[in-house]
């Protein structure tokens, strides 16, 4: 489940929540996510995320597992 909101004419707010459940192997996972997206030019975007995880893949453990990035992505 994922929701976006305008901030302003050229940010945007992304919060998301995925789970993961895997019969075929011992995978169970919650994950949260929130993105910040802006715009300063046309054609330009900056975004940031960060991510929560809990749960197990394969036998690996990832409780309180943190994640993210920065991206500058440009379109022509």
């Amino acid at each position: 489940a994922a929701y976006q909101q305008p901030i302003t004419d050229t940010l945007t707010g992304i919060v998301e929540y995925q789970y993961l459940d895997s019969h075929f192997a011992d995978t169970h996972q919650h994950a949260v996510l929130g993105s910040l997206v802006w715009f300063p030019v046309s054609q330009f975007e900056v975004r940031t995320e960060l991510a929560w995880t809990t749960g197990e893949q394969a036998g690996l453990d990832l409780d309180d597992t943190f994640s993210g990035f920065l991206r500058f992505e440009r379109s022509f």
